[in-house]
């Protein structure tokens, strides 16, 4: 495996790829604003691809250890206890002002968020459960994406061992066999399974293909940026028109419209996203750019926070300013994409805030309790 090989070198000498980083902030960006707009044909359009990118993302930096035990706790400590951090947060907050939340932004914006206030019992069976599907996730349902991911990369461990076992097509092979499953899944079982398990199988594919395709995408870019940027206008339309002709896609909830060309609308969507990374990538980093690679390096962590100020500027903003009662309606006009940017960037600031306040907390622990830099 000496494509892995190469690329650990290479994030160990550099440390950090930028076209990567913006990518993830390009993708969590249009997370956010989905978020912020709650509903509607941009809205999903914006979600769907951005979640997809960030799975093909995941292929891209994953790499075949050897030792697999404590790669899985690294993973466990970075992604699954935050997870249920945030969890117990969001259900103490909903069980403490749930129903007071819950009527007010429904009259304010439609937008039914909250927890039962009655039932932290079965919050907290539904976090240990993770899957946003079937109910019990209400108090936040945005964190179905934390164990579902560190599912998916536990099941790509599984299918990149048996390709270091056999041969590359391996990989292809599995990739082909999960469509059939997916369509059972999907449109006869509707399995609500732990960790979103069937969500999972649906965006493997596309962990396995930022494997597969890692090395066209970091290749050097010699040739003119007009080419990038015509292939990224082209992939641009038929990702939308695909999107138009299948109809709104939903990965939480695994809605697939028509099922093959679901999947082309967020392959293409996908593709996107990572051209226009590959155009906004320059040699001296411009500040608007070294802004959006932070924001991707701590994309986990606005995936983590982001829908309590998403939820908060939705109870308020209506009642300040009555024209955000539109732009949380599900329309998705150009004036409520227009209104909901600015919304959607003083989101990610400040979750980026908090997490940098958490960092801190956390090295200042890690000195007080190890007595060591961290």
């Amino acid at each position: 495996m000496r494509s892995h090989r190469r690329f650990r070198e290479r994030m160990e000498s550099k440390r950090r790829i930028d076209r990567i980083d913006l990518a993830r902030g390009l993708s969590i960006s249009m997370i956010v604003l989905a978020h912020v707009l709650r509903s509607g044909k941009v809205a999903d359009y914006l979600s769907s691809t951005g979640v997809a990118a960030f799975f093909f993302l995941g292929g891209i930096v994953f790499t075949r250890r050897e030792h697999w035990g404590r790669w899985l706790l690294l993973r466990v400590r970075k992604l699954y206890l935050p997870y249920l951090a945030v969890a117990l947060i969001s259900i103490v907050f909903y069980t403490l002002i749930g129903s007071q939340a819950k009527s007010g932004i429904e009259s304010a914006a439609g937008v039914a968020v909250a927890g039962d206030p009655n039932g932290i019992l079965n919050n907290l069976a539904g976090m240990l459960y993770a899957n946003s599907k079937n109910g019990s996730m209400k108090w936040n349902e945005t964190l179905w994406f934390i164990p579902c991911y560190l599912l998916t990369t536990l099941l790509a461990v599984l299918v990149e061992e048996m390709v270091a076992r056999t041969k590359e097509g391996t990989r292809i092979a599995v990739m082909i066999a999960c469509f059939p499953l997916m369509y059972v899944i999907t449109n006869i079982s509707h399995l609500h399974l732990p960790f979103q398990a069937e969500t999972a199988l649906h965006m493997l594919p596309f962990f396995e293909a930022g494997i597969l395709f890692r090395s066209t995408y970091l290749k050097d870019q010699k040739r003119a940026k007009a080419g990038t940027g015509f292939r990224f206008a082209l992939f641009f339309v038929l990702s939308v028109l695909a999107a138009y002709l299948d109809g709104p896609i939903s990965i939480r909830t695994d809605k697939y419209p028509h099922f093959p060309l679901s999947f082309l609308s967020l392959a293409l969507g996908v593709l996107q996203v990572l051209l226009l990374s590959v155009l906004l990538e320059t040699k001296d980093r411009k500040r608007w750019e070294r802004a959006l690679c932070t924001l991707g390096q701590e994309s986990m962590g606005v995936m983590l926070w982001n829908k309590f100020p998403v939820v908060f500027f939705q109870l308020v903003l209506p009642k300040v300013l009555p024209v955000f009662k539109d732009v949380f309606s599900g329309d998705n006009t150009l004036s409520d994409l227009v209104l909901a940017a600015p919304v959607a960037l003083v989101c990610v600031l400040l979750c980026l805030v908090l997490t940098f306040l958490l960092h801190c907390l956390k090295g200042r622990a890690g000195k007080i309790l190890f007595r060591e830099k961290c």
